[in-house]
C-alpha cells in the first residue's frame, strides 16, 4: 500500500471518529426486557426527536415560548412538550390546523391574540389537557370554537366577527371563572338561551359593545361581576337576574334602557355596586330603598325628572341597610331645589351625592 493511499484512509478514520457520537453507557435494562423470562424480545418505543430546542427565531426561556411580532404565517412546529406558556400574538396566523398543539399536554396559557384567525380545526385543541388560559381577542373568528379543553380557567375572545353564541361551546365547561367576548358584531339576540348553563362556577362575565337589545337568559347563579355596558338593551325583565345570590357588581352603563321592571333588585341581594347611567330611565329604579347592600349608585345622564322620598331609603330606619358611599345623578332633569333634605337620609354625607356634573 502506498503511502498516499495510508495517508488517505488515516484522514478517512479521523474524519468518522470526529463525527461520531460521545460513547454512552448503557443499562442492564438497555438489552433485556420488561417481563422476565419472556422468550420474545418487546419492541422499545421510540422517543420522538425535535430538531430544535426552540423554533427558528423564537426566543425560550424555562418552559416559556414566544414567537410573537414575528410575521409568522402558521404555528411553529417543533415547540418543545414541556412549554407551559406559548405566546404566538401579532403575527398572521389564519388558521389552527388539528396538529399544532398535538404534543403540547403540559401548555397552560395559549396567546394568539392579534393574527388572522378565520378557522379552528375542531380537535386542535384536544390534546391541551392543561390549558388554563386561552387568549383569542382581536381576530377573524366567526363562532365560538367547540371541543374546547374542559380545564380552561379563562377564555378572552374580544375584536373577533362573532355574531352569534349557541348553546353548545360552553357545555361540560365548569372549571371557566372568566369570560370576556366584548366588541363582537353580536345580534340584539345574539345569545342563545342557556348558552352560559355549563359555566358553573363562571364568576366575571364581560360583553361590551356589541349589538345586544336584551340581558343574556339563564345565567350563571356563581356570577359575582358582569359588564354589559354599551350595548342597546332596552329593558331590565323581571327574570333577567333570577337567582344572581352572588352578583357583587353589575354594569349597564351606555344602553338604552327605559324600563326597569319591579323585584328585579331583590334577586340580586348581595349587589353593591349598580351602574345604569347613560341611559334612559324616567324614574329612579324600584326596590333601592328596600336592598340591603347597594352602596354605589350611578344614575347620571338619564331622562330622570323627579325624586320621592322613598326612592332610595326605608321610610324607616333600618341598621342592616347598608349606607350609600356614592349615588350620581347629574345629567337628569331633575330640579335639585326641590328635593327633600331627608331623601339621601342613608348616605354616609351629602358630599358623596352627585348633583353637579364633575369638571
Amino acid at each position: 500500500m502506498s503511502g498516499a493511499v495510508q495517508v488517505f484512509i488515516s484522514c478517512l478514520v479521523a474524519a468518522m471518529l470526529c463525527q461520531a457520537k460521545p460513547f454512552k453507557q448503557s443499562s442492564f435494562f438497555d438489552f433485556v426486557g420488561e417481563e422476565q423470562g419472556s422468550a420474545v424480545e418487546p419492541t422499545p418505543e421510540l422517543p420522538i426527536i425535535y430538531p430544535y430546542k426552540c423554533p427558528p427565531r423564537c426566543r425560550c426561556h424555562m418552559s416559556v415560548v414566544q414567537c410573537s411580532n414575528l410575521g409568522l404565517a402558521k404555528v411553529p412546529a417543533y415547540i418543545p412538550p414541556e412549554t407551559t406558556v406559548l405566546d404566538i400574538q401579532n403575527n398572521k396566523i389564519r388558521e389552527l390546523k388539528e396538529n399544532d398543539f398535538k404534543y403540547l399536554k403540559d401548555l397552560q396559557i395559549l396567546i394568539l391574540v392579534n393574527n388572522r384567525l378565520q378557522r379552528i380545526h375542531p380537535k386542535a385543541f384536544s390534546s391541551l389537557r392543561s390549558l388554563r388560559r386561552l387568549y383569542l381577542s382581536k381576530n377573524l373568528i366567526s363562532s365560538v370554537p367547540e371541543n374546547m379543553p374542559k380545564s380552561l380557567l379563562e377564555l378572552h375572545i374580544c375584536d373577533n366577527k362573532i355574531n352569534y353564541v349557541k348553546k353548545k361551546p360552553f357545555d361540560g365547561m365548569s372549571n371557566m371563572f372568566a369570560l370576556e367576548l366584548s366588541r363582537n358584531p353580536l345580534m340584539p339576540k345574539g345569545i342563545a338561551k342557556g348558552a352560559f348553563q355549563g359555566l358553573k362556577t363562571l364568576s366575571y362575565l364581560r360583553i361590551t359593545e356589541t349589538g345586544l337589545s336584551e340581558i343574556p337568559k339563564d345565567l350563571p347563579s356563581s356570577i359575582s361581576e358582569m359588564h354589559l355596558d354599551r350595548n342597546k338593551i332596552l329593558k331590565v325583565e323581571v327574570d333577567d337576574f333570577t337567582n344572581l345570590n352572588t352578583l357583587v357588581r353589575l354594569r349597564l352603563s351606555s344602553n338604552k334602557i327605559r324600563y326597569f321592571a319591579n323585584t328585579t333588585l331583590s334577586h340580586m341581594p348581595n349587589l353593591q355596586d349598580l351602574h345604569l347611567d347613560n341611559n334612559r330611565l324616567f324614574a329612579i329604579p324600584p326596590g333601592l330603598s328596600q336592598h340591603k347592600n347597594i352602596m354605589a349608585l350611578y344614575l347620571n345622564d338619564n331622562q330622570i325628572a323627579h325624586i320621592k322620598g322613598g326612592d332610595f331609603c326605608p321610610k324607616v330606619d333600618d341598621p342592616m341597610k347598608s349606607p350609600y358611599s356614592r349615588i350620581s345623578l347629574y345629567g337628569n332633569p331633575i330640579p335639585y331645589w326641590e328635593i327633600e333634605p331627608g331623601v339621601f337620609r342613608c348616605a354616609l354625607d351629602w358630599m358623596f351625592i352627585q348633583l353637579d356634573r364633575p369638571n
